[in-house]
């Protein structure tokens, strides 16, 4: 015998129309739910991106229109004198300087604002206003006690690892106004952190910035200042040698037209 079930007649009856309609919504709402609630995290996704995109676009433009070169003749750019340890550099106008000072107790504090072991001087010129990733560029005098070579001191204070290994990606000679210095390049993980150490009458002198940064929309401007920041970095003993210079020239040129104002009398 035939099983009558699968044998349906074509026609239905009224309710049997409105049940099948209610499922054809309910099915039709369903898969439509369904699809927002895949597709909302990768909206969600795409609208941070060009939110982050456009503000990083915004950082860019912006910099382009502020960035004033040392080397411009209306640059107001400012001189800082570390008078105690015979250097000076100048700054970009609008920058903070940040002088360390000894810590005091137990209280945390932000590493540029306390001097660490070693160190008897540390300036930090910061860049203020800037959200992503501010320009940061800071000069420390550390003691040298053992008179160690710069080779020697480099090789007792190598940046490393939890491991142990070493994150001195690259070492070069560079002269910093006159002295024999070495470039180190680091890793820093999400970016490169570059530090010129030299030697200057018993004290180790370092200069920190960064270098290579995917992170940072103003990356090439804060390069060019970091650059001209190193290049005005002066010893004053040679500043004023060059003044003293200057001023025996000028005395013996205007002792020379003494004399000669004396042959043609």
């Amino acid at each position: 015998m035939k099983d009558t079930a699968f044998f349906t007649p074509k026609k239905s009856s009224l309710s049997g129309k409105i049940v099948l309609g209610f499922m054809v919504i309910f099915l039709a709402v369903g898969f439509n739910l369904g699809g927002k609630t895949a597709a909302e995290p990768d909206n969600c996704r795409d609208a941070q991106k060009q939110a982050g995109q456009f503000e990083r676009d915004r950082a860019t433009r912006s910099a382009k229109e502020d960035w004033i070169s040392l080397d411009d003749k209306d640059s107001e750019w400012k001189t800082y004198q570390g008078k105690k340890y015979d250097y000076q550099l100048k700054y970009p106008p609008g920058w903070e300087v940040i002088e360390a000072k000894p810590k005091e107790g137990d209280k945390a504090s932000w590493a540029g604002k306390i001097l660490l072991e070693e160190e008897i001087q540390k300036v930090t010129f910061l860049e203020k206003e800037y959200e992503f990733w501010p320009g940061e560029f800071q000069v420390r005098v550390m003691s040298n006690k053992d008179n160690l070579t710069l080779e020697q001191w480099i090789d007792e204070h190598e940046p490393q690892d939890v491991t142990g290994g070493s994150l001195i990606q690259d070492i070069s000679d560079v002269i910093l106004n006159g002295k024999d210095a070495k470039r180190l390049s680091i890793f820093g993980f999400d970016h490169e952190a570059i530090v010129i150490v030299t030697l200057h009458k018993g004290y180790v002198y370092s200069l920190h910035f960064t270098g290579n940064n995917p992170n940072d929309p103003k990356v090439e401007q804060h390069k060019k200042i970091y650059d001209q920041m190193v290049s005005s970095f002066t010893w004053q003993d040679v500043q004023r040698n060059i003044r003293g210079q200057a001023l025996t020239l000028k005395v013996g040129d205007f002792l020379s037209y003494l004399d000669s104002l004396m042959i043609y009398q």
